[in-house]
């Protein structure tokens, strides 16, 4: 990275912006995280551009890092998602100034094409890629919270008697009705994950209240019951599955029925 700091403050402005084109691009197909990305920018924009002294890469009110010295008077860019880049100024010179600009474009082109990249577009719930990178982040830590498996019952015979904008509306209206998690996953096509610091079976009761549909459920706490990704998705699908056979028992409905999958 310090190399490539010291070829950029060498070249001319064209060539520049062909270079963290082409870094941007590399970031899209290796690393696909919004935060590094960030990071790196702002470095870029500290070590690269003249008159700007220091940067901070803000989210929701929340300093993620920084990088240089402060001096000089604040100004704010929005490069998306949520996502804030304040730049300390002190005499920028045109050049600078324009590629600036241009490093905003790039992020903000960036994080857009990542936002969608993780997050499902039926649904807005993140993607089984994003969301399996979030929890093997999550089973890192040291934080205690309970995973929820769900799956999403009669959602073929959904599809099937009323057609698939019933089924995903089905979809839409099931994750809507978990909003208040702290984040949902869309695991597979009638799957999804939840991740809760509140007690899971008074907030999955409220999300059945909320909720049209039917769906069955396995509940997993970490560390206590768990604190490997695997093993408790294992545990959490045995206990939806078990939810699932007894709920078919209840109701006298076949094994094989397709109105309860």
């Amino acid at each position: 990275m310090e190399k490539t700091m010291d070829v950029l403050r060498d070249m001319n402005i064209g060539r520049v912006k062909e270079i963290l084109a082409i870094m941007f691009g590399i970031d899209i197909i290796r690393e696909r995280n919004s935060e590094r990305l960030l990071e790196k920018l702002s470095r870029i924009a500290v070590e690269v551009l003249h008159g700007i002294s220091f940067v901070e890469i803000i989210k929701d009110g929340k300093i993620l890092f920084e990088s240089g010295e402060k001096n000089g008077s604040p100004f704010d860019l929005d490069i998306g998602a949520g996502y804030m880049m304040r730049v300390y100024i002190d005499d920028l010179d045109d050049e600078s100034l324009e590629l600036l600009e241009y490093l905003q474009i790039l992020s903000s082109a960036h994080i857009s094409l990542l936002h969608e990249i993780d997050i499902d577009p039926l649904t807005g719930a993140l993607t089984r890629r994003a969301g399996e990178r979030k929890l093997l982040n999550l089973f890192k830590g040291e934080e205690r919270f309970q995973m929820v498996f769900v799956d999403l019952d009669g959602l073929k015979y959904m599809n099937d008697k009323f057609g698939h904008e019933a089924g995903d509306m089905y979809l839409t209206d099931f994750v809507k009705s978990v909003s208040d998690a702290d984040f949902v996953v869309r695991w597979g096509g009638d799957e999804f994950i939840l991740i809760l610091r509140e007690n899971a079976e008074e907030f999955m009761k409220k999300a059945s209240e909320n909720f049209w549909g039917e769906f069955s459920y396995g509940v997993v706490r970490v560390p206590e019951e768990s604190e490997n990704l695997r093993e408790a998705l294992r545990i959490a699908d045995e206990r939806m599955y078990h939810m699932k056979r007894s709920r078919k028992r209840d109701l006298n409905i076949p094994q094989n029925s397709p109105h309860v999958e």
